[in-house]
């Protein structure tokens, strides 16, 4: 083949691969087979390997991922991504509504129209395109700078690399020079279940599964997991202002993005209520998850003319759905138990499907709510997802109730290890004593010691710790660090590959900070948070094994308990002959020298973190308020500063409301680490 007959062909498969690609992912009309599909695939694939310099940017070989990135560069978005302001009230939305009304009514102007669509609970992402082509993709991070995740944004199919040129003009104009596209990008929910059968670590729900995969250091791992996308934004100085929203989304669509068909334009508040009702009804039928709708105004015009608050648009409204609720009865109560010997109450349920998933088990907590909620085995009882994504019960139907049912009463004995659990003065959980025994603790503390903010051993999931325990490879967190290759690669499940994985996890996991050891062990009442702050205190693991308990008591942030929680778990044989272990095999015992930064916004003041935070971990950022001086609390309290508040956020932001504490945005709180 020469070159010449290499760019025709290649330009032929180009375009009938992204015909394909529109239909199957944005159309949903494939008009060829997966396997048909796949030959066009390895034909580019061949034919660029063969004539690398005819590689395109926006060839579709380009999905396939490939991309190894250690750092995500940093970008500067040209406008604020922005949060929306979120209610659950319909009279909110009614005030919000009035408002905007009024505001404008005051500027001469007609009746609003306002477009209505869904919230998709994904990740939200901004595009760069210039001349047609997808040069930059990123994160919303702060809403003013946010990570490059170019490479991973390429390997989703409903990401055009190209813009398709349609027959509209005003579509024309947009491929000749730079527009901004944004949108969600979120996982079906068929995919994410796909997902969880085939990994062994387990996702709580799709969006944190989109969030994890976006920051993949390599993009073909994040080719091997189907992300989806949905654009709902355009802007480009190549329109004006008198260009509407919908009219924007009508273009992307020409441009060729998946954009969401469930919308409408309303100009009264029963037409939205009415798009509300019906997709609160809906949204369990949909192939993925919304969490509620957005109600914006229509007119670009009128957007810019209400502006923003420092911390959200005045034209636009997010409305979250309620929670869901199912009815089902109360079979069984079994128990777990925790790493520390924490005795918990599960409910065994009849399966009842419930905001797009089955619900067969939910976590009771402890006696005193058994009590509360007056449960007893056989009871219809109500469920509740909290947030959609963790089921609760939250009552039981007292008059159904049948008359075999039965009264549930607490165990006498750990349902591991049979040793009589016993319940400390002042707790309301039952625990068992026998900690150093107790299989299920063992396991509990080994998983933990594994776990991401900890130790963080990539690919020691339960199973397979289940496996090493049963095999007799391990017996606590000091035996990971001697298990042998050949031993491994001996056991079902384990082959060279995955042996040398799992060894080599286990070698970096060595090199973790002291305040991530300190939490890894488990000592009971230590958090992350009590955890750096003793790691600061006290340089190394021996300084804290031998400080007495009134240097504990003294440290700040550190009560009684806490203090001595820790004294007694350093005086335990057990404890001291696995730090011997730990410290043979290498483990840091350390901690580093604690960076100090001058600033008064944060010195000597208590915060509080509750949400999810879009730019930065948990961890991250109290790091970075510790750093400057400050406190990382748990709980809130009228001593407490400040409350950062992330999406999602639950009872502590109206707790904090209630006690008057300052309640700072993410953007807020990063504007205040700057000295």
């Amino acid at each position: 083949m020469t070159k010449s007959q290499a760019e025709t062909e290649l330009k032929a498969l180009r375009e009938e691969i992204e015909t394909h690609n529109h239909n199957y992912y944005v159309l949903a009309q494939p008009t060829i087979s997966d396997y048909e599909f796949d030959k066009l695939l390895e034909r580019l694939i061949e034919i660029e390997s063969q004539f690398p310099d005819l590689v395109t940017p926006d060839s579709p070989s380009q999905r396939v991922g490939g991309t190894v990135t250690k750092i995500f560069p940093t970008v500067v978005h040209k406008e604020r991504m922005m949060s929306l302001s979120n209610t659950y009230s319909p009279e909110e939305l009614r005030e919000f509504v009035k408002r905007v009304q009024k505001e404008l009514n005051a500027e001469g102007l007609t009746e609003a129209e306002f477009a209505c669509e869904l919230k998709f609970d994904g990740v939200a992402v901004s595009l760069i395109y210039r001349d047609g082509l997808f040069v930059q993709g990123a994160t919303r991070g702060d809403g003013t700078t946010g990570d490059d995740i170019t490479p991973n944004l390429k390997t989703i199919p409903t990401i055009p690399l190209r813009l398709k040129s349609p027959n509209d003009e005003r579509a024309q104009v947009l491929l000749k020079g730079e527009i901004e596209v944004r949108g969600e990008v979120f996982m079906l929910k068929e995919d994410f279940e796909t997902l969880n059968a085939q990994s062994e670590k387990q996702f709580a729900n799709p969006r944190n599964a989109t969030a994890g995969t976006l920051k993949q250091q390599d993009s073909r791992e994040v080719a091997k997991r189907k992300l989806t996308f949905t654009a709902y934004f355009l802007s480009s100085d190549l329109l004006s202002d008198t260009v509407s929203h919908w009219e924007r989304l009508r273009l992307l669509e020409l441009l060729g993005f998946n954009v969401s068909p469930h919308r409408t334009l309303a100009t009264k508040i029963e037409e939205i209520d009415s798009f509300l009702n019906e997709w609160e009804e809906k949204r369990d039928r949909l192939p993925f998850d919304i969490d509620g709708a957005v109600i914006k105004l229509n007119s670009i015009r009128q957007q810019n003319l209400l502006g923003a608050t420092s911390k959200a648009p005045r034209w636009a409204i997010a409305y979250k759905f309620s929670a869901r609720q199912a009815e089902t009865r109360l079979r069984d109560v079994t128990y777990q138990v925790g790493r520390v010997g924490t005795v918990t109450p599960v409910a065994e349920l009849e399966p009842v499907f419930l905001a797009g998933s089955t619900i067969s088990r939910s976590t009771l907590h402890n006696f005193d709510e058994i009590a509360r909620l007056e449960l007893h085995v056989g009871d219809f009882v109500v469920l509740e997802k909290s947030g959609d994504v963790i089921p609760k019960v939250v009552r039981a139907v007292i008059e159904k109730r049948p008359i075999d049912a039965k009264p549930i009463l607490p165990p006498t004995h750990c349902p591991s290890c049979q040793t009589p659990l016993i319940n400390p003065e002042g707790e309301v959980n039952l625990y068992c004593p026998n900690e150093d025994h107790c299989p299920a603790q063992i396991q509990g503390r080994i998983l933990h010691y594994a776990s991401r903010n900890a130790m963080d051993i990539e690919n020691l999931g339960e199973a397979v710790v289940e496996q090493l325990l049963k095999e007799g490879l391990i017996g606590d967190v000091g035996d990971i660090y001697s298990i042998e290759k050949q031993r491994l690669i001996s056991l079902e499940r384990f082959g060279e590959k995955s042996a040398q994985n799992l060894l080599e996890a286990i070698e970096s996991s060595k090199l973790r900070p002291l305040e991530r050891l300190l939490f890894g062990l488990g000592i009971r009442h230590v958090g992350l948070a009590t955890a750096r702050i003793l790691a600061r205190k006290f340089t190394s693991i021996d300084d804290l094994a031998s400080a007495s308990l009134e240097a504990l008591e003294q440290t700040e942030e550190v009560g009684a308990t806490i203090a001595k929680s820790v004294h007694d778990y350093f005086r335990k044989p057990s404890t001291l002959l696995l730090i011997e272990k730990l410290k043979r095999a290498g483990v840091n015992m350390k901690g580093e020298k604690s960076e100090t930064i001058e600033n008064a916004h944060f010195s000597g003041k208590s915060v509080v973190f509750t949400g999810t935070l879009e730019s930065l971990t948990r961890e991250k950022a109290s790091e970075e308020v510790l750093k400057r001086g400050g406190k990382v609390s748990g709980s809130i309290s009228k001593k407490t500063d400040y409350v950062v508040a992330g999406s999602e956020a639950g009872s502590k932001l109206e707790k904090a409301k209630k006690l008057g504490v300052r309640i700072l945005s993410e953007a807020e709180f990063l504007s205040l680490l700057s000295p």
